[in-house]
């Protein structure tokens, strides 16, 4: 039984300087597959304030922001099943991996970034299990991504980092300002 209404999503793949990642199908068009890593926005954190603080966005020195973007719009959208919650943290877990194993970093400095994200993954299903089972989650049903203020909140953030962004954005009628 679903928490909250939600749609459901369809995946496809995107590749992003060499890793794999799975995104939901309406974000492949917009994913900004050439934007350097280091000019990505934060999205990595527990909310806002003190958790974008504890939780680092590239853990020795590989960027994690595509992998919690994309986690970001899968927790906003997709219905509050405790299957969906396990399908958005394992692509979650399986995008930073991704990550890890495509960076340039030394093979040391990969070896610290696998173990973290073995403790982000931890993070995302045990605190994160804890803000999905008390969440007060917006009910959203209406079939349309673009109308969910989380969508919108996030594509509204990576467009300021990618001018290109913006401009599709714009093109497909712009979301919330996003133009």
């Amino acid at each position: 039984q679903a928490l909250r209404e939600g749609i459901e999503m369809n995946y496809g793949t995107v590749t992003y300087f060499g890793a794999v990642l799975i995104v939901p199908e309406f974000l492949i068009p917009l994913f900004p597959v050439d934007l350097p890593s280091d000019k990505w926005p934060t999205f990595c954190g527990a909310g806002e304030g003190a958790g974008d603080a504890l939780i680092s966005d590239s853990p020795w020195g590989v960027h994690f922001n595509p992998a919690c973007f994309t986690h970001d719009i899968d927790w906003a959208i997709t219905p509050y099943t405790v299957s969906e919650f396990i399908r958005a943290n394992w692509h979650f877990f399986r995008n930073c991996l991704s990550l890890v194993l495509a960076s340039k970093k030394s093979r040391w400095r990969r070896f610290l970034a696998l173990l973290s994200c073995l403790r982000y993954f931890a993070g995302v299903s045990t605190f994160g299990l804890y803000c999905f089972l008390t969440s007060d989650a917006i009910p959203f049903d209406d079939g349309d991504p673009f109308r969910h203020p989380v969508v919108r909140s996030r594509l509204k953030r990576l467009a300021r980092a990618d001018m290109g962004l913006a401009d599709e954005i714009a093109a497909r009628g712009g979301y919330d300002g996003v133009s």
